[in-house]
C-alpha cells in the first residue's frame, strides 16, 4: 500500500493482488484452511492503510468490495464476533 500511496505501484496492480487473496479466502480451499488452522482471513489485508488511502480505486474497493467479502467470510472466522471484523 505504501507504494500505491507514493505512486511507484499502480493501484490496479495492488488491487489485482488483493482480489486474488479475496478469491482464495472465499474458495472452498480457503474455507477449509480457515476451519482447519483457524485462519482469520480478515487479517490478511492491511486495513489501516486501506482505510487511510485517498486513492480513488482503493476507496472504491474499500467501500464496495470489502463489505461483500466480509459478509461472505464471516462464517469462516473462528471465535471472532462479526462486529470485530469491521
Amino acid at each position: 500500500m505504501s507504494k500505491v500511496g507514493d505512486g511507484s505501484l499502480p493501484a490496479q496492480n495492488w488491487l489485482a493482488a488483493a482480489e486474488r487473496v479475496l478469491t482464495l479466502s472465499d474458495s472452498v480451499a480457503g474455507a477449509k484452511t480457515a476451519r482447519r488452522f483457524g485462519t482469520d482471513w480478515t487479517e490478511v489485508l492491511p486495513m489501516k492503510e486501506i482505510v487511510g488511502s485517498s486513492t480513488s480505486k482503493i476507496v472504491s474497493f474499500r467501500d464496495r468490495r470489502l463489505p461483500r467479502w466480509r459478509s461472505k467470510i464471516v462464517s469462516y472466522v473462528r471465535g471472532v464476533a462479526p462486529s470485530a471484523i469491521g
